[in-house]
């Protein structure tokens, strides 16, 4: 009886039914015999490049394709270190290997890999299994039937492409993403499949994205993706799950069947409906053996396309067949240089040249399909010419693929400006040795592939008359910053900052501008300005930096409001001036855009807009639109905001005073409960028919973390105010958070010797923290009544201002520039000049 070493080191019998070969070592140094199929078995000898091998057997070991040999040695090496020599194998049957033939029809057919997209909870999950894990939103039910065409199984595939197809296009553009969210959100209706009709059938459209791995399908993709969702909405299908399991992971002969009740059960032939799948050649990290020799291999091509899964993706013939009969289909085909499309994905394949012979038989699988398919059927589209297109701001370019696909051009013109053409430069980035064969491989197989064969098929072929040429974009230098670029006088805080500045701090300034230009100059010559700058220039300069990069974030916006029905503004943790100022610009963009504008205030630190303000039908306190909800959210939370926010901003900066004024006063209508708080309020003031209004900002609008601007001396608020005195107007009345700054304001008064009655509140019921300065933090802790009672203060001061002859506030206050709104006297700004709408 042998022993257990002699069992472990005994050479595997050779494959059944294999018809051994001869072949040649081609590695660079040796190639490695051991005694079995595992990497792990020992090593019985080393093989020079050039040593002449018979091959009985393969078998894969750890992801390799491993061979069996019986001459020179008996052992098992890799395959991609031995060159199959031609015309040397046929068995009996007349096969030319194993996986030749009728292997896609055989009984005991397998995919590659993991058996199945729908793993059970035992099953390992990583990082590099196709598709992951499926949604789970039984939270693991065991009495819910998931089995395939089960109602949980359908609900579960819409609701996994919806998530995914709303995660993909945000990745893509959050602005798109916004849009998309909505669209296929809005009818949760259609998560559940329609009963059949009796009326006529429609049938779907159906889109291949083709291409060997590295043509750009990360990129083409989802800028395809936007316009069909923009057509179809909820209808769009993309990444679905049980479709893949179909095509992938199921016996050749129970395709037709299975995809038939599939479409059937999803109910796509009850209103029109846009599939799009997109897997490539090959798919996949793992179990890459059986082609790992690539276009070395001249049988690999006819195993592929037998084996039921190319490249342990979808047979794109059968694809299309399948598809026939219920859909329209076509085909659009990416095309991208070997040299690129081999450095996107470098490190797969045992080496880059390894992959590039890899992806050069598919680019041979590729062009074999679409020999036998119909002209009008495919077309093709260089990545370079769409990338050339893009640089060159000739965003036109794809409506020729609109064309083709039946798609809205305005949409596809949308989203291609948020392509992203890759930056890698892989002929100067790649080693000399590398490019040289890989070119050399290119060359040799480049007349046969479909974009030389089929130049008629080509998209993007000519723009305004001009070919379209592509060299990579350069990279961005990492750590630069451009802050200084564009800062100006339009930029309140700026302006504050210059007026504040001495002359030789100004020339100083325009030395740190000039050294700017320099990159490696920008930030020393920024800390040598700072360091001649008091703590209140200081804060400008840093508002006036941050008010540019929102502004460039801003300006970048870029939502379509007709994809929408409604928009959701969430009015939170701020102050009152803040949050309505900016939902008064939410409600000016949702009249012009015929939006439904509904404010969500449950979280609201003053407690419901509506108890204070009567703002229907402008502003909604709940959502009409129910379950056709498409809606864009407007919320902020301190550095964070949604892409609606940037919106809202961006349509703000084009609202004059005047059309947000008349707004205004429309929404600024007093329920009957707040009139009469004002009013009670009010009482304590006895105000005459003519004052003048102070409004002193301080508590954390002027100090601490939350600090939004300078703060002011008494003095200052006190001499403009005695301006404003004559005899008709002899009273002044302190609009302050701060009873010890009113109490300034009239020591300062008597200073400058006027005999001017200031007036202003006592807040004894207000929280002792709070009676010297608002904090919004303290604020935020009150209980609910007490928040109340002091928004109704706010109020009664608001309606103080309203009405007085002239008004002393300040433009940087959202206090100040809501304020301006609401009166018709003057309104005069002791910092910032100019009314803004920010």
């Amino acid at each position: 009886m042998p022993t257990w070493s002699q069992l472990k080191s005994k050479p595997k019998e050779p494959t059944p039914f294999f018809r051994g070969w001869q072949g040649t070592v081609v590695c660079q140094k040796a190639c490695v015999v051991r005694t079995g199929s595992s990497l792990d078995s020992e090593v019985i000898d080393e093989l020079p490049a050039g040593t002449c091998v018979t091959v009985v057997g393969e078998e894969t070991s750890s992801g390799r394709l491993r061979l069996c040999l019986s001459e020179p040695c008996d052992g098992w090496v890799t395959a991609k270190f031995v060159h199959r020599l031609e015309n040397t194998q046929a068995n009996e049957s007349g096969t030319k290997d194993a996986w030749a033939g009728e292997l896609r029809t055989k009984d005991d057919w397998q995919p590659l890999g993991v058996s199945t997209f729908f793993p059970s909870p035992s099953m390992t999950v990583t990082d590099k299994t196709p598709m992951g894990r499926p949604l789970d939103i039984f939270d693991g039910d065991p009495t819910v039937d998931r089995s395939f065409l089960s109602p949980a199984a359908l609900y579960t595939d819409r609701l996994e492409m919806a998530m995914w197809i709303s995660q993909r296009l945000s990745g893509f553009s959050q602005g798109l993403g916004e849009e998309v969210e909505a669209s296929v959100y809005s009818d949760m209706s259609a998560l559940e499949p329609a009963q059949p009709s009796r009326g006529p059938k429609c049938r779907p459209q159906v889109l291949y994205i083709a291409g060997v791995e590295g043509t750009g399908h990360h990129g083409v993709m989802p800028m395809i993706l936007y316009p069909a969702i923009r057509q179809y909405g909820a209808a769009t299908f993309a990444w679905w799950r049980s479709l893949r399991e179909i095509l992938m992971k199921t016996h050749p002969n129970k395709r037709k069947q299975l995809l038939k009740e599939l479409l059937e059960s999803m109910s796509v032939f009850e209103k029109q409906h846009f599939i799009m799948e997109w897997s490539s050649w090959p798919f996949g990290e793992d179990e890459r053996s059986r082609w790992s020799r690539g276009c070395d291999d001249p049988h690999a091509v006819e195993r592929e396309a037998n084996s039921g899964n190319p490249g342990n993706s979808v047979d794109l013939m059968e694809f299309v067949e399948l598809f026939q009969e219920h859909a329209d289909v076509k085909v659009l085909v990416l095309h991208r240089n070997l040299v690129s499309a081999s450095w996107s994905h470098k490190e797969w394949d045992d080496g880059l040249v390894e992959h590039a012979k890899v992806l050069a038989l598919f680019n041979d699988y590729l062009t074999g399909v679409l020999r036998r398919l119909k002209p009008s059927m495919w077309r093709w589209v260089s990545y370079e010419k769409l990338c050339a297109a893009h640089l060159g701001g000739r965003i036109e370019a794809v409506d020729s693929i609109a064309e083709f696909l039946d798609l809205p051009k305005a949409p596809l013109q949308r989203a291609f400006r948020y392509f992203k053409p890759s930056s890698k430069d892989a002929a100067s980035e790649m080693s000399p040795a590398n490019l040289r064969v890989i070119s050399d491989i290119e060359r040799r197989s480049n007349s046969n592939w479909f974009h030389a064969l089929f130049p008629e098929q080509q998209l993007l072929t000519l723009v305004d008359g001009g070919r379209l040429e592509y060299a990579p974009p350069p990279r961005e230098s990492e750590g630069r910053s451009d802050r200084t670029q564009g800062i100006g006088p339009d930029n309140p805080a700026f302006a504050q900052l210059w007026a504040s500045l001495s002359p030789w701090q100004q020339e100083a300034w325009n030395e740190a501008i000039a050294a700017c230009e320099n990159p490696s100059r920008q930030s020393q010559s920024m800390e040598e300005f700072n360091s001649l700058l008091s703590e209140d220039q200081r804060f400008l300069l840093h508002k006036a930096f941050l008010r540019e990069q929102v502004a460039e974030k801003v300006d970048q916006s870029d939502i379509d409001f007709s994809a929408f029905s409604c928009m959701h503004f969430w009015i939170e943790d701020r102050g009152f001036g803040s949050e309505v100022n900016n939902l008064i610009s939410a409600a000016i963009l949702c009249q012009q855009h015929k939006l439904k504008c509904v404010v969500k205030d449950e979280a609201w630190n003053s407690g419901m807009l509506h108890t204070y303000l009567q703002a229907e039908p402008h502003i909604l306190r709940r959502c009409p639109c129910e379950k056709r909800c498409r809606a864009i959210e407007v919320r902020r939370d301190r550095q964070v905001a949604t892409p609606g926010w940037f919106a809202v901003c961006k349509h703000a900066t084009g609202v004059s005073f005047e059309e947000k004024s008349k707004i205004m006063r429309m929404i600024w209508k007093y329920t009957v409960e707040t009139r009469k708080r004002i009013d009670f309020l009010n009482k304590e003031l006895k105000l005459p028919s003519s004052y003048v209004a102070v409004h002193l900002r301080r508590g954390d609008k002027v100090a601490g973390n939350r600090k939004e601007s300078v703060e002011l001396s008494v003095q200052q608020y006190a001499r403009e105010a005695v301006s404003h005195l004559n005899a008709d107007c002899s009273m002044i009345v302190a609009c302050t958070d701060d009873r010890s700054a009113a109490e300034e304001l009239d020591r300062a008064i008597r200073r400058f010797g006027s005999r001017a009655e200031v007036r202003f509140r006592s807040r004894q019921d207000v929280p002792e923290a709070l009676v010297n300065g608002h904090w919004q933090a303290s604020y935020n802790s009150l209980k609910a009544k007490d928040r109340i009672n002091m928004t109704h203060e706010f109020l009664a001061d608001v309606e103080v201002m309203r009405c007085a002859t002239v008004c002393v506030c300040t433009f940087s206050s959202n206090v100040g520039r809501l304020v301006a709104l609401l009166r018709d006297g003057p309104t005069v700004s002791m910092d910032v000049q100019t009314w803004t709408n920010d």
